[in-house]
């Protein structure tokens, strides 16, 4: 290989990945719009937790067993992981009713509404 070319290639690797990053992060804020603007308000009663051993953002993910309650539809289950923030330890316990929001075109998809109210 060319000092040129061995020069460049880590900036070009560098580049790759912060764009990888930022696509990431990208979706990841188009999901919250999706559910802030489509999901359908409701509530869910934590039946089972457990801490999974992977942080995001220095933030604990934990796995949730959930009864969801959605107006005009039936009680239903679903499990969901998601990375939980200090201020909600409080709620991690099981019988707490949690606020979600849940996508019309498919119910399995939940995110949990921590800073809402029950």
């Amino acid at each position: 290989m060319s000092l040129t070319l061995l020069i460049i290639l880590p900036f070009v690797i560098i580049a790759i990945c912060w764009i990888g990053v930022a696509m990431w992060y990208r979706a990841g804020a188009q999901r919250a719009v999706k559910f802030e603007q489509q999901g359908i308000d409701g509530t869910a009663t934590i039946r089972q937790l457990a801490e999974t051993g992977t942080y995001i953002n220095m933030r604990p993910v934990y796995q949730f067993h959930l009864t969801v309650e959605v107006a005009g539809r039936q009680p239903y289950d679903v499990a969901v992981s998601e990375a939980v923030a200090p201020h909600a330890f409080a709620q991690l316990q099981v019988g707490a009713r949690v606020p979600v929001k849940v996508m019309p075109d498919n119910p399995n998809q939940v995110q949990l509404r921590w800073g809402a109210v029950a």
